[in-house]
């Protein structure tokens, strides 16, 4: 059970939706090469049209 939260744009909104997710590791090219599943998943499900995406990997 996931116990973090975090608000998103579109609080309000009946007909649209946002969701956020985050991958940590210390590989950016593995690192990608999830995110970049994980979007092709969510496409592939076709629930919803994805109408953006958005990508920040972090280097500390």
């Amino acid at each position: 059970m996931f116990k973090y939260k975090a608000e998103t744009d579109f609080n309000n909104s009946h007909s649209w939706a946002e969701i956020g997710f985050s991958i940590t590791g210390n590989n950016a090219r593995f690192i990608n090469s999830k995110l970049d599943k994980v979007l092709n998943m969510a496409e592939d499900i076709g629930l919803a049209q994805i109408v953006d995406t958005e990508i920040e990997i972090i280097h500390l």
